[in-house]
């Protein structure tokens, strides 16, 4: 199914299930509300941009909006929805915290936010939802402790809050114990900020320690022993790998149902590898991947050997935080505290080294070391809205760097950034680079996919041409810069679905060729080629192809739209289906701030509005010349234009 779903279909009288899942067809809910008897809704895989108007399906009991590209906050009228019981909203990229609200949800079975953005503590008014099942929160955003709450959800069986840290949270704060979850038999945790000892008591109540019981806890925080008192589960399997453990208590490494059944081959090792070793899993799995000698492994379950290059990777990190201004930084939790290891240092990530360093928005200062570019295994740098001076000298040293954010720093010349052509997502963006784009540097890095130098200086032509290498490259933005000349047309580019090109200076027609090489037509395409200089017709030969486009063309000189364009209903999110050519651009003698219709802004009457897509006024009714918009196949007049036209012509 492809185009989008028309409101019409609410109002069938008896219509209690609608499944439309893995179907690119647009959904909003807007008439929702007369579908009184919907009671399922699977929409999963679909576009669906927002849940705006879901409050009103007040009968629906299973809702299913996964993958589907959703972002923003979860409304405060989805929360109207009471007779829920189960929620699947993974996978997209909903935003924001979680209202204190959910609390009034309290026929949920299930709830599935991972895989979102969500961020902030998760609220304790989650502890009222006492028929829960299952709860996965996990691959978020969320920060602060658990809540106590949690422990009032006693038919909860599945809880997932694991991967926050991975994501730029955490959940901190001591472990719950959970004794008061009978039924419990998944506590995923990991890739947090958990500190403190692993509770004694933990499950403590549960009335299915015979049956198995996964408890997933590793890289954390957590300290001292793993309790004797856990030997009550019969066949537990927990992971603990890459915390601060320092013991097992003996009787638990007898345990041999234990770790399904490995304890019984392998003993200690089987729970966790003992310190001065380590193994990728931090633990023995099998006969021929025994732990590994690593006398720097200070706890037990370390799952790399971090020895001289962990060294080397503490002085460079020290060396950039006193040359930096590291004492005025917003957030520099744990940085240069020799009691805790740089893994656990704000902003940093480990995988066999240094891995990613996120510091963006710090108050960072001065000139970044050379010596940062050195870090073992560094993939990410993310430095952007620091008042930094940066240069690339050695970054050829980061043979393994894919991820550069140097976006609002003050940044005035790329020089050097050529030499790291690992590269695969690169942000310029908001800075002072200036002069004509540099070829010369860009086109060496031949595994990019996303290259953002929007809001710049850059002067002169584009040759798309000379950056032929970039066969990648999949986003390109280089709006709101000073470039000039003919629009490139980016033919050989088979993979380019976003092109910003906005605010410049490119003149002259649209070629018909625009993107003719993408092989993928289907995926959702964004072209922003607004505010420039561009005339002539809009040619529909040169976007035919794509069945799903987002196009942005206001504020130009255009005098016509080829009428093909109009009937091409899934375009702009579907508001082409909606409002034909004005969807597109305003004609003539109208306009709107954005240049054309939408669902929030109408194309309003403007004497002054000579070109299609007009985003300004100074008033007055329009007059026009026919001559002007003349063309086979062109729509030329607007319709108060045309009125006026065919007034003139009988009364004359």
């Amino acid at each position: 199914l492809v185009g989008t779903l028309p409101m019409e279909i609410y109002q069938l009288p008896f219509l209690e299930t609608l499944k439309l899942e893995n179907n690119p067809i647009i959904v909003d809910f807007v008439g929702i509300g007369k579908a009184k008897n919907l009671v399922n809704l699977d929409i999963s895989g679909t576009k669906t941009a927002t849940l705006a108007s879901i409050g009103e399906a007040v009968s629906l009991e299973t809702l299913d909006v996964s993958s589907s590209g959703m972002k923003g906050q979860i409304p405060e009228e989805f929360f109207n929805l009471v007779n829920l019981r189960d929620i699947f909203l993974a996978d997209n990229e909903l935003s924001g915290e979680i209202s204190d609200s959910i609390g009034g949800l309290k026929h949920l079975h299930r709830l599935y936010l991972d895989g979102n953005l969500l961020s902030s503590s998760i609220p304790t008014e989650i502890g009222l939802l006492s028929n829960m099942y299952q709860l996965d929160f996990s691959d978020n955003q969320f920060t602060g402790a658990l809540p106590e709450e949690l422990g009032n959800m006693r038919k909860l069986e599945v809880l997932s809050v694991s991967g926050q840290k991975s994501n730029g949270g955490g959940i901190s704060g001591p472990l719950l114990d959970f004794s008061k979850l009978s039924v419990l038999n998944q506590l995923k945790l990991s890739d947090n900020f958990i500190s403190g000892t692993i509770p004694y008591n933990l499950l403590s109540t549960s009335s299915i320690a015979s049956s198995e019981i996964y408890v997933d806890l590793k890289n954390n925080l957590l300290t001292g022993m793993v309790p004797s008192e856990l030997e009550r589960f019969k066949h537990l399997i927990i992971d603990l790998e890459d915390n601060h453990i320092k013991g097992i208590a003996e009787n638990l490494c007898k345990k041999k149902k234990w770790m399904n059944g490995q304890v019984k081959n392998f003993g200690c090792d089987a729970i966790l590898c003992p310190s001065g070793t380590y193994h990728a899993n931090g633990k023995q799995g099998d006969k021929s991947s025994p732990c590994k000698e690593c006398p720097d492994s200070e706890f037990l379950g370390s799952t790399q050997c971090l020895v001289s290059s962990t060294i080397r990777d503490r002085e460079i990190l020290e060396l950039f935080y006193k040359t930096c201004g590291g004492d005025n930084w917003w957030n520099r939790a744990n940085w240069t505290d020799p009691n805790v290891h740089i893994c656990n240092w704000h902003g940093i990530s480990c995988k066999g080294g240094t891995h990613s360093v996120l510091l963006g928005s710090n108050n960072i200062v001065g000139t970044p070391p050379e010596d940062l570019f050195e870090l073992s295994q560094l993939e990410k740098l993310w430095l952007y809205s620091n008042p930094i001076k940066f240069k690339f000298d050695g970054i050829e040293k980061a043979t393994e760097l894919t991820e550069l954010l140097l976006d609002s720093t003050g940044l005035t010349t790329v020089k050097g950034i050529g030499k790291v052509p690992s590269l695969i997502d690169l942000d310029l963006r908001f800075n002072s680079i200036g002069g004509e784009f540099p070829y010369d540097e860009i086109k060496n890095l031949v595994h990019l996919k996303t290259l953002s130098i929007s809001d710049n200086a850059l002067t002169g032509h584009l040759s798309s041409s000379l950056i032929e290498d970039l066969a990648s490259l999949t986003t390109l933005r280089l709006g709101a810069n000073m470039l000039s000349g003919p629009l490139p047309d980016f033919t050989g580019f088979h993979n380019l679905h976003t092109l910003d090109l906005s605010d410049n200076q490119f003149s002259g027609e649209i070629s018909t060729r625009l993107l003719f090489d993408v092989d993928d037509v289907s995926l959702r395409t964004e072209i922003d080629l607004s505010s420039n200089n561009l005339e002539g017709t809009v040619p529909w030969k040169a976007f035919r192809d794509f069945s799903n486009l987002e196009l942005y063309l206001r504020d130009n000189n255009f005098v016509g739209i080829d009428e093909e364009m109009c009937r091409e209903t899934d375009w702009n999110g579907g508001e082409v289906g909606k409002y034909s050519c004005d969807a597109l651009l305003c004609p003539p003698g109208t306009y709107s701030n954005i240049g054309r219709q939408s669902d929030g802004s109408n194309c309003e009457e403007c004497a002054s509005a000579q070109y299609y897509g007009s985003v300004h006024c100074s008033g007055g009714k329009t007059t026009f010349s026919s001559a002007a918009y003349e063309g086979r196949g062109i729509i030329g007049l607007s319709f108060v234009g045309l009125i006026t036209l065919l007034f003139s012509l009988c009364f004359s």
